[in-house]
C-alpha cells in the first residue's frame, strides 16, 4: 500500500508534467502568432516604402471562384463554386506611358470561400487572403499580366450538406501560403475584368496530408479616379 507522501509526490509530478505541456503549447502558439505578426510587419513596411515612392489608388473587386483540392492524397474531389470579394491598393512603381511595360504593385485584402466537393458534401474554407502582386501593363493599353504571392488566414471551416453542417476548423492549418498568376484588362474609366489562378505551396491539413488549395477566379473590379490612363 502506498504511503500518503508517495501519493503526494506522484500527484506533484503529474502537475509538473501538465504545467510543462501547457507551457509548451503556449510557446508554440506564441511562436505561430509571432510569425504572423512578423509577416504582417514586413508586408506593412513594404507597402509604406512603396507609398513613399508612388501614388496609390484604391478599388474594389468581386470574383466567381471555382476551387478544388489538389495533391497526392486527394481522390474523388470536384470543384466548389463560390465567390471572393475585397479591396485593392494599386501603386505605380515605374512607367509613364512611354515604356513598353508599366509596372504596378497591387495589394489586396480579400474574403474568399474556398474548398472542394467530396461525396456530395461541401468542404467550405473561409479565408482572409492578402495577395501581393506585380502587374505588367502593356504600352498604351489596359491589358496586363500579373504574378505574386498570397498569405491566407483561415477563420472558419465547415462540412456542409443538405442534412448537416459540421465545424471542422481544427483539421486545417490556420495559415496558408500560395502563388498567384493572372491576366486582365482595365478601361480608362477604371472598370476592369480579370482572371486569376491561385495555388498553395504547402499542405493545408494539420496532419500533413498532401492536400493543397487551388482556385480559379474570374471577376470584375473598379479602381477609383482612374480616368485618363489606359494602363494605370
Amino acid at each position: 500500500m502506498f504511503s500518503p507522501a508517495w501519493i503526494i509526490y506522484m500527484d506533484c509530478r503529474q502537475i509538473i508534467k501538465l504545467d510543462y505541456r501547457n507551457r509548451s503549447d503556449l510557446l508554440q502558439k506564441g511562436m505561430k502568432n509571432l510569425r504572423i505578426l512578423l509577416m504582417a510587419g514586413i508586408l506593412c513596411c513594404s507597402v509604406q516604402c512603396l507609398l513613399a515612392q508612388a501614388t496609390g489608388k484604391v478599388g474594389l473587386h468581386v470574383d466567381y471562384n471555382a476551387s478544388l483540392f489538389r495533391g497526392g492524397d486527394v481522390s474523388g474531389a470536384s470543384a466548389l463554386k463560390a465567390f471572393q470579394a475585397g479591396g485593392i491598393l494599386a501603386l505605380g512603381s515605374g512607367g509613364n506611358g512611354q515604356n513598353i511595360f508599366s509596372r504596378i504593385i497591387q495589394l489586396e485584402i480579400n474574403y474568399s470561400r474556398q474548398g472542394a466537393v467530396i461525396d456530395k458534401e461541401n468542404i467550405v474554407l473561409n479565408y482572409f487572403n492578402f495577395p501581393l502582386l506585380l502587374q505588367r501593363y502593356f504600352y498604351n493599353s489596359g491589358l496586363y499580366l500579373e504574378t505574386g504571392v498570397q498569405l491566407g488566414i483561415l477563420f472558419d471551416a465547415n462540412l456542409e450538406s443538405d442534412a448537416r453542417t459540421l465545424a471542422i476548423s481544427k483539421q486545417f492549418k490556420k495559415n496558408s501560403f500560395g502563388i498567384d498568376f493572372g491576366t486582365g484588362y482595365k478601361l480608362n474609366s477604371g472598370i476592369g475584368i480579370r482572371l486569376r489562378y491561385s495555388v498553395d505551396v504547402a499542405p493545408i491539413y494539420r496532419d500533413g496530408r498532401d492536400i493543397h488549395n487551388s482556385t480559379m477566379s474570374a471577376g470584375l473590379f473598379y479602381v477609383f479616379n482612374r480616368a485618363g490612363s489606359g494602363y494605370y
